[in-house]
């Protein structure tokens, strides 16, 4: 039973090994093409990684052409096959193990994701030129690849947030040096006319600053004397951004601390005294190009320490390309 068993594996290796058909019809045997670290990659594994339709663009190209195209982009993908079997091989020296169950539950996402039945997955990778296993098992190299750069590299990257203002303040002066401020305000407007002489209504404007001053409340002054529609809210206008609102009220208003009253002034054929409540900053279009900035950075760095890590594990490596 034990012969018969050892012949089936032998059988089952040896048909393996017989990756695919070369152009002139004949089985080509499998073969190794490189050595990382003890780790063999075979002819077979490195053509799995080429998108067939790279290969079929290559293979109508004139014979001499067709051979140098096609060892050029076996060049090309063995190399990165090297640098993920450097990437596993670390990741396993870490303790970094991905389970089944995490494959299988990031297949159900990317099917949830795009609306996929069984169905439709199966074709999708059939489309594809693969398989749910060779699926699974170059999705468990991702995922393990992306977990082990994620521990030794992104998550050590660090932003200085001095950089980051600083190269704002470099990309973007105008909005660096504008008051991002908003104010919320309260104001009285006195009207003047045939009622009220202009001078009368800077008078009484005077004489409601001494009394808020005094101690009494701006608000209910302002529903008593005010004759803008906000005197019923007790002057309350909310919260105003520069280039909002006259110029005279905004200059007034961002002249002031909290709690600071203005004196009467005019504006737009009245008298104006404005109560600054609070101030808050508005940092929305500010925040907006420092987190692309912040994130440019980001991926700079990524890449750099990313690359010197990987020409570290290489520096380390053991890797044998197999003429």
């Amino acid at each position: 039973m034990k012969r018969t068993i050892a012949a089936l594996s032998v059988a089952l290796f040896i048909c393996a090994l017989f990756a695919g058909l070369t152009h002139a019809g004949q089985v080509e045997l499998d073969r190794v093409v490189a050595i990382v670290n003890g780790t063999v990659i075979a002819w077979s594994e490195l053509r799995e990684q080429i998108p067939p339709d790279r290969l079929e663009t290559a293979a109508k190209l004139p014979p001499d052409e067709a051979a140098a195209a096609i060892k050029k982009i076996e060049s090309e993908f063995l190399y990165n096959l090297i640098e993920m079997k450097l990437q596993i091989i670390e990741a396993k020296r870490l303790g970094i193990d991905i389970s089944d169950a995490e494959v299988d539950a990031a297949v159900g996402e990317i099917k949830a994701k795009y609306k996929l039945t069984d169905d439709d997955f199966k074709r999708s990778l059939e489309a594809q030129g693969l398989n749910s296993r060779r699926y699974k098992a170059n999705l468990h190299d991702q995922i393990t690849v992306s977990r082990v750069v994620n521990q030794e590299v992104r998550n050590k990257i660090m932003i200085n947030e001095s950089d980051v203002d600083a190269q704002f303040k470099a990309e973007f002066p105008a909005l660096a040096n504008k008051d991002s401020r908003e104010a919320r305000i309260r104001v009285v407007r006195l009207e003047y006319g045939s009622f009220r002489t202009e001078q009368a209504a800077l008078d009484l404007g005077a004489e409601l600053m001494r009394r808020v001053g005094g101690g009494e409340d701006f608000g209910r002054l302002a529903r008593e004397f005010s004759a803008d529609p906000s005197a019923s809210a007790g002057g309350d206008i909310g919260f105003i951004k520069r280039g909002m609102i006259l110029p005279e009220i905004e200059q007034a208003a961002f002249a002031m601390q909290p709690g600071g009253v203005s004196e009467p002034f005019r504006a737009a054929g009245a008298i104006y005294l404005v109560k600054v409540e609070s101030f808050k900053e508005d940092n929305t279009a500010i925040e907006a190009k420092k987190s692309a900035i912040r994130e440019r950075m980001r991926e700079a760095a990524l890449w750099k320490d990313y690359s010197a890590w990987i020409a570290g594990l290489k520096g380390r490596a053991n890797i044998e390309i197999k003429k």
